[in-house]
């Protein structure tokens, strides 16, 4: 099965890729999954070969997740990629970033062949408010639609950093209000965010990471945000490295921003 996943809403598609993936997993346990970016040299092929590829230990089944199709449409290997999705055995997703629904190149590269299209648009102002409030109630969080509301405001069109605070929230187990929420200090949390990113950045240790990152959690703090800021601050080479691919995993689904990180400290 191919899928065609566009959009800016980053959470609510990598979401949808990492449903269908644990759903393929549980039904499958030895299935092979991995994550390529055609902005990438070599990654289109790369991609090609595993999912062409035959192999017996993993009975042949296989997700392949391939973010930016759309600046290789000129490479025949990526008709070829769309065409091997058709195997049963197979679940290939074809993910952009851009909105506005297939440009006619990307449909007339994909003529012929049966797929599926979703696109997850950034959420209006309205439609994120109930989203906030469908994802508390379906969380099970006593947090009231005010509190909802103030904090889709807050990260408006940031659909990521809204459910992790809402997580965050709802953790605690308490009854949440709006007036709870204005009351936290969101600045000093910020704050501490940008001291735990440089700390992680600058640590000469996997310990010494793994121990900034154990600050971070302790004091609340999102796990996208704070990695959106190590993306801003970092310069070492090895380190942009490591974030690119992070970063690749996180909009792809198969990771959320949290193991990305600890990714991230162990590997540094």
């Amino acid at each position: 099965m191919l899928y065609v996943l566009s959009g800016s809403d980053h959470y609510r598609r990598a979401g949808f890729v990492r449903e269908l993936v644990e759903e393929r997993r549980t039904q499958y346990p030895d299935i092979a999954v991995q994550s390529f970016d055609c902005a990438d040299e070599g990654a289109l092929l790369d991609a090609y070969a595993f999912v062409s590829a035959t192999n017996l230990f993993e009975g042949g089944k296989k997700i392949c997740v391939c973010a930016h199709g759309a600046t290789v449409l000129d490479d025949p290997l990526l008709r070829r990629l769309a065409e091997a999705a058709q195997r049963v055995d197979h679940i290939v997703f074809l993910v952009e970033d851009f909105e506005g629904g297939l440009s006619e190149a990307y449909r007339a590269l994909l003529a012929d062949i049966a797929y599926k299209e979703k696109e997850f648009k950034s959420l209006s102002p309205a439609h994120q408010r109930v989203f906030a409030q469908t994802y508390a109630q379906t969380h099970g969080y006593d947090i009231t639609s005010g509190a909802c509301a103030f904090l889709s405001d807050v990260f408006v069109r940031d659909t990521w950093g809204l459910c992790s605070e809402l997580d965050v929230l709802g953790a605690s187990g308490k009854h949440i209000d709006e007036q709870a929420v204005r009351a936290n200090d969101m600045r000093g949390g910020f704050l501490n965010a940008f001291a735990y990113a440089q700390g992680m950045l600058r640590a000469s240790t996997r310990g010494e990471r793994l121990a900034q990152w154990e600050l971070a959690l302790l004091s609340h703090t999102e796990p996208m945000f704070l990695f959106n800021i190590m993306a801003k601050s970092v310069s070492d080479k090895k380190q942009v490295a490591l974030l690119v691919a992070c970063d690749r995993y996180i909009k792809s689904g198969l990771l959320g921003p949290d193991q990305a990180l600890v990714s991230f400290c162990c590997s540094a």
